[in-house]
């Protein structure tokens, strides 16, 4: 759009260069309160037309040095560059959102009624223009043309500081006025989520693909994984977000959310997981790749398998959480409450690692890396907790056998989970670590 905007400027005859061509409208200038309201249009249109209201007030300035327009006449020349001058964002926002236009007329509307009432005021508004330039030790601009460029740089700079100063109060009218004139456009919510990165374009070039992967593979486990393992444990992802304690949050997060993970899955991640590994394997055999972009490819592949894992997993524990969670059986109840603290804790640090900039990365990645050694060691091990409950008997069989699946899973989910952020946000080599080698999804196996 700015590209476009310069070559419009270009393109237009350089008037700064030739400012005789404006010399025609002298004869224009005595036609009383018809001369104000012309000049202010001609302010506009100019504006418009070189798309710089310095240039214009440039060439305002020229215009009355040369004695071909008065004071006033500047002055409401002035008046119109303050609109002409909001025509730039309008057009950069034809191709924005409806949020960007509601801006863009916000600017339009709020100097159109600045130049409204300084043109009810116009007169005495000059003579205070006049009093300042006083002030300052210069000769009247009705006097001398050489004080006319003070005075006019003055009429600016009062015209806009007492603009705001007035309608600063009126943020809210001016906020309705233009919400009615630009609707909110709410986009219907698909039935089923669909790619935002990937297109067919990306497909040209090696850097392209890779960077469209990895945003689509970002807002698949910060949107759709984030609201599958939250929700499936019966927490709200504002509190996760929040500063509370993941203690708290477990004591206020009773409530059954009734999470069909499977309808989750196949609405918000099955498509865009499907388009994912499709584009992976498409650039992997018809893109003329180097190792590095092969093997951050294959990162992100094997990212998006351990996010269908971790969906797995979590359908497996909220099965459990759903039924033991509002048992009478007050220490089946407490374990499922350790469960999701636990998961709780790592999505929060996740998100900060996410959120919080560069400077505190390490500090949580840190953390990140210390949970999931402590879950890599507790898989397939019951806790003692878990171990003293079975043997004092204060669970049933059926809890026990619950509780011990359910250890291993919430240990799987929290080293998937910070295994994906590793692969997505640190780019390091899965595939070197610990001798550990993850084999490609199968689609058909990977299926929930």
């Amino acid at each position: 759009m700015f590209i476009g905007l310069q070559f419009l400027k270009d393109a237009v005859p350089d008037i700064k260069q030739n400012p005789e061509i404006l010399e025609f409208l002298t004869r224009y200038t005595d036609l009383g309160f018809w001369s104000i309201l012309l000049f202010l249009a001609i302010g506009t249109l100019l504006t418009i037309i070189i798309q710089s209201s310095s240039a214009t007030m440039a060439l305002t300035l020229i215009m009355t040095a040369q004695g071909w327009i008065p004071f006033p006449l500047a002055a409401a020349m002035v008046l119109g560059e303050n609109i002409g001058t909001t025509i730039t964002a309008n057009l950069a926002a034809i191709v924005a959102n409806y949020h960007a236009k509601r801006t863009a007329r916000a600017h339009l509307i709020f100097n159109i009624i600045g130049v409204i009432w300084v043109l009810v005021l116009f007169y005495p508004f000059l003579r205070f223009v006049e009093w300042l330039v006083g002030l300052t030790g210069s000769e009247s601009p009705y006097v001398s043309a050489a004080a006319i460029p003070v005075a006019l740089s003055l009429f600016h700079t009062a015209f806009n500081i007492t603009n705001t100063f007035a309608l600063v109060w009126f943020i809210n009218p001016i906020a309705k006025i233009v919400e009615r004139i630009v609707p909110a456009k709410i986009e219907p919510e698909k039935e089923i989520d669909e790619p935002k990165y990937l297109t067919k374009e990306v497909l040209k070039y090696p850097e392209t693909v890779i960077v469209s992967l990895v945003n689509e593979s970002k807002y698949l486990y910060e949107n759709a994984i984030f609201e599958i393992v939250a929700h499936a444990l019966n927490i709200h992802r504002d509190d996760i977000k929040s500063d509370l304690k993941p203690k708290k949050i477990i004591k206020q997060s009773k409530e059954n959310l009734k999470t069909n993970i499977r309808d989750l899955y196949y609405r918000k991640v099955k498509t865009i997981y499907g388009e994912i590994i499709r584009y992976a394997t498409t650039a992997q055999s018809t893109l003329k790749l180097s190792k590095i972009q092969n093997r951050r490819i294959a990162q992100i592949k094997i990212a998006n398998r351990l996010m269908v894992e971790i969906i797995r997993d979590t359908r497996e524990l909220s099965r459990n959480v759903e039924q033991y969670l509002p048992s009478e059986n007050q220490y089946i109840a407490k374990e499922y409450d350790k469960f999701r603290k636990k998961i709780v804790k790592v999505l929060r640090i996740i998100y900060l690692f996410r959120t919080k900039g560069e400077n505190k990365k390490d500090q949580y990645f840190s953390k990140l890396l210390k949970l999931k050694e402590q879950a890599k060691a507790g898989i397939h091990q019951s806790s003692k907790s878990i171990d003293k409950l079975i043997r004092d008997d204060l669970i049933s069989v059926d809890m026990a056998s619950s509780l011990v699946n359910d250890n291993d899973n919430v240990n799987d989910i929290v080293k998937h989970l910070i295994e994906v952020a590793e692969l997505l946000y640190i780019e390091k080599d899965p595939l070197l670590e610990n001798g550990n080698v993850h084999t490609e999804p199968d689609m058909a196996t990977a299926e929930i």
